[in-house]
């Protein structure tokens, strides 16, 4: 069983960078101006710090498995699991 929890809400569309608040809230980072902030997800139950900072480092992560399908040689089974993770995430599956 996940030690995620049930999440209260849920964005998308929140592209950029993402932060930690505790360890039950996801945002988007606030500008130096102070704005921004837009919740990602808040959840009922605390994650563990390891899935919590797993969960803000995700926008990254996808960028970067992207950039390495598309320029590193790898055997087609792996390969074919990378697109299937990928087009999950993107909720094309």
């Amino acid at each position: 069983m996940s030690t995620i929890g049930k999440q209260e809400s849920l964005s998308a569309s929140a592209v950029g960078a993402w932060e930690l608040i505790g360890l039950d809230m996801i945002r988007t980072k606030r500008a130096p101006d102070g704005s921004g902030g837009m919740i990602v997800a808040q959840f009922w139950t605390s994650p563990s710090e390891e899935h919590a900072r797993l969960m803000v480092a995700a926008p990254e992560l996808l960028e970067l498995l992207k950039a390495y399908a598309e320029g590193t040689w790898m055997p087609m089974h792996v390969r074919d699991r990378v697109r299937a993770v990928i087009e999950s995430v993107e909720g094309r599956s």
